[in-house]
């Protein structure tokens, strides 16, 4: 199977006791790390979720990589993802407690489609996941969650999908204000942000799109109509990482993907990630991850089935 990409079917299939589930729409995890010695890490392959997921921290911490780019998750603190962000390297500390929500794009797509802020903020989001709730905020927004898992728990209501649709759509409608509030402080503000925000969301779907085969900056800015010095600029602003970096990370996610797959060698890997010798793929994969690719392989095949 692909690692890559995880349908909201298959979460739904797979959910575990923490979770509580209304039909095919929605899905909401209590996530806690109760251990109060020990961090948890979650050995798993870079993935895409198929739905709208959002990781909200209660208390401690926890940290992930999307799209190539690490975050830590503490107290207030938010995370929102769309079906095109790549997750990788789940780290939860001790004591975490914190919940996270999963909504199948069809779902939200009938609250949003007619709100043109919100599919603003929804695409800002993509570039911008992450946000800080003030504790009057935070206290909102799991009173709201709150009201989520009691419509999912009341079956015999006789309006309990409208029920449950109501208080998706108050959670998310709060979200926006809150997103807009923070990142917005005035019109013109607005603006440079949309300008930047395009630029990066451009380039991430190019460089999902292409970063197999493409692995030069230059092809991504004559894409985007820009210097290559001005997309380093912007993603160096972004993420603290250049377009070289960027390029480099998507390769190494591609290629940790593909050396889970069985059935597949390096050489094939080598070549579908358009390296030709296999011998300059293995050299790149070293120098950016400290093991070769056969290294990697071998430990993924003691430490968990693929």
């Amino acid at each position: 199977m692909d690692a890559l990409n995880v349908s909201f079917e298959n979460i739904l299939n797979t959910k575990d006791a923490s979770a509580e589930a209304f039909g095919d729409d929605v899905i909401v995890y209590t996530i806690k790390n109760t251990d109060e010695q020990q961090p948890l890490d979650a050995s798993m392959p870079s993935i895409r979720i198929d739905a709208v997921t959002f990781i909200l921290c209660k208390y401690g911490d926890i940290s992930f990589t999307v799209d190539y780019k690490n975050y830590r998750l503490t107290k207030g603190m938010m995370l929102s993802l769309s079906k095109l962000h790549i997750l990788d390297d789940i780290h939860m500390g001790k004591n975490f407690e914190g919940y996270g929500l999963i909504f199948s794009e069809k779902f939200i797509m009938s609250i949003v489609e007619e709100i043109q802020i919100i599919k603003k903020l929804t695409t800002s989001s993509r570039t911008s996941p992450l946000l800080m709730l003030e504790n009057d905020n935070m206290q909102l927004i799991t009173d709201i969650i709150g009201h989520i898992k009691r419509g999912i728990k009341a079956s015999d209501h006789i309006c309990q999908k409208e029920l449950i649709k109501n208080e998706v759509s108050n959670f998310i409608l709060e979200i926006a204000n809150i997103t807009y509030k923070t990142r917005y402080k005035n019109e013109n503000d607005a603006y440079k942000e949309d300008s930047k925000d395009n630029i990066i969301q451009n380039f991430i779907m190019l460089i999902l799109g292409h970063c197999k085969e493409q692995h030069e900056v230059s092809f991504y800015a004559k894409e985007l109509c820009i210097t290559p010095g001005h997309l380093s600029r912007v993603l160096n602003a972004f993420s603290g990482k250049s377009a070289m970096k960027w390029i480099s990370d998507a390769l190494i996610s591609e290629a940790k993907i593909l050396l889970r797959k069985p059935g597949t060698n390096i050489q094939q890997i080598s070549e579908e990630l358009h390296f030709g010798e296999q011998s300059s793929f293995s050299k790149f994969f070293k120098k950016h991850t400290g093991i070769t690719p056969i290294e990697y392989r071998n430990k993924i095949l003691e430490s968990q089935p693929i």
